[in-house]
C-alpha cells in the first residue's frame, strides 16, 4: 500500500541524539475515492437484486391473484346459466323476473344482469327461448386484483334442448315407487295421432325416476315400463319388465310441497259432479280453483276444460276405467295430501 506522511517531527534527547516522534499515515485522496465508489457500486448491485426480487414476487402475486379471479369467474357465469335455464323452465312470460327484451342482429333476445356483494356480476342472454334449441350466452365478471374498476371476464355458450314432447318422466319422486294391481304399466303416446293404443299408438317415454336409495327403490311387481327407470345412488329395481335402460344416478333436489296458501278460498269440488258434455259423462271442471277431501273415480273420467287448480287434502284415486283428460289449451295443477 502506498502511504503518504500525514505529519511528523523529531525530538532532541539528553545525549544530543534526535528521537523520531510517532508518524501517522493516511490513504491518499485517490484511494479513498476508489473505496467509496466500490461501496456505492456494491450497494447499487444489492439494491438492483432486491428490486428485481421484489418485482418478481409482485408479478407472481399478481399472476396468482389473477388466476384466482379467472377461476372465480366460472361459478359467476354458471349462476347466469342456471338463472337462464330456470327462467325458461318456470316463467310463463319471457320478460318476467327482471329479464328484458333486446334486439341483436334482427332477433329478439332476453337479457339479465345480476350483481353480487363482492362486486362480481354476470350478464346472460337467451336466444330463441321458445324454439327447440335455445342458446344461452353467459358472461361472468370478477374484479381484477389491485386494479380499480377493471374486471376479469369469461364467457360461455350453452346450447340447450327443449324437446317438443312434454313428457320426460311419467313419474318422478323422492320416495319408493311400487306397482300394484293386475298388469300395471307406465307408457306414453302421441295425442296428435289419436287415442292411446298399446299396439298402434304408444311410445317409449313412460320413464320412472326416484331419488330413493332404498333396496328396492322401485318395485315393479308384474308391471311393465315402456321407458327407462332411474334410482338414486345404490338404489335397486325389482320385478317387472323394462323396455328401456336403467341407471342409479338420480340426484335431483325437489322443492318442498305445501298446500296452496289460499286453499281456504277454493270452491268445493261439485259432488258428485258428474256431467255429460259432448256425450262424455264425467267430472267436468272449468277454469278455477277447487278443493275436496278425497277424490275417487273408477269409471267416469276427470275432464279438465280450463286452467284448473285442484287441492285434495286426502287421497286421490283413479282406478278401473277411470282417467284424467286435459282438453287442448287447458291445464291442471294438482295437490294431493294423501295417497295418489
Amino acid at each position: 500500500m502506498h502511504l503518504r506522511q500525514a505529519s511528523g517531527s523529531e525530538q532532541l534527547t539528553a545525549n544530543g541524539q534526535t528521537q523520531p516522534q510517532a508518524v501517522r499515515w493516511m490513504p491518499s485522496y485517490g484511494q479513498r475515492g476508489n473505496t467509496l465508489l466500490m461501496v456505492m457500486i456494491f450497494c447499487m448491485a444489492i439494491g438492483m437484486v432486491l428490486a428485481g426480487t421484489l418485482r418478481l414476487i409482485a408479478n407472481r402475486y399478481a399472476m396468482s391473484m389473477r388466476s384466482s379471479s379467472w377461476n372465480q369467474a366460472i361459478p359467476v357465469l354458471e349462476a347466469g346459466v342456471e338463472e337462464a335455464m330456470t327462467h325458461m323452465r318456470d316463467d310463463a312470460n319471457p320478460t318476467d323476473n327482471g329479464w328484458t327484451a333486446s334486439v341483436i342482429s334482427g332477433s329478439t333476445v332476453y337479457q339479465k344482469k345480476r350483481t353480487f356483494p363482492d362486486g362480481s356480476y354476470f350478464n346472460t342472454t337467451i336466444y330463441s327461448p321458445s324454439s327447440n334449441t335455445p342458446s344461452i350466452i353467459a358472461q361472468g365478471y370478477v374484479p381484477m386484483p389491485m386494479k380499480a374498476n377493471q374486471y376479469v371476464a369469461r364467457t360461455v355458450l350453452v346450447e340447450t334442448t327443449n324437446p317438443p314432447n312434454v313428457f320426460t318422466k311419467a313419474i318422478a319422486t323422492i320416495g319408493t315407487i311400487t306397482f300394484n294391481g293386475s298388469n300395471p304399466s307406465a307408457d306414453s303416446y302421441d295425442s296428435a295421432v289419436g287415442a292411446y293404443d298399446a299396439v298402434t299408438n304408444h311410445g317409449s317415454l313412460g320413464n320412472l325416476a326416484t331419488d330413493s336409495t332404498n333396496k328396492p327403490a322401485v318395485d315393479l311387481g308384474g308391471g311393465t315400463v315402456n321407458g327407462s327407470v332411474t334410482t338414486g345412488p345404490g338404489g335397486t329395481i325389482t320385478g317387472g319388465t323394462i323396455t328401456g335402460g336403467t341407471n342409479n344416478n338420480m340426484n335431483v333436489s325437489f322443492p318442498s310441497n305445501y298446500p296452496p296458501g289460499n286453499a281456504s278460498s277454493f270452491m268445493n269440488m261439485p259432488n258428485p259432479g258428474l256431467l255429460t258434455i259432448l256425450g262424455i259423462t264425467g267430472y267436468n271442471l272449468s277454469s278455477g280453483s277447487y278443493q275436496a277431501a278425497n277424490f275417487s273415480s273408477s269409471g267416469a273420467p276427470l275432464i279438465i276444460n280450463g286452467n284448473v287448480t285442484l287441492y285434495v287434502s286426502g287421497s286421490f284415486d283413479i282406478a278401473g276405467q277411470g282417467y284424467i283428460e286435459i282438453k287442448k289449451g287447458a291445464s291442471l295443477t294438482l295437490y294431493v295430501g294423501g295417497n295418489l
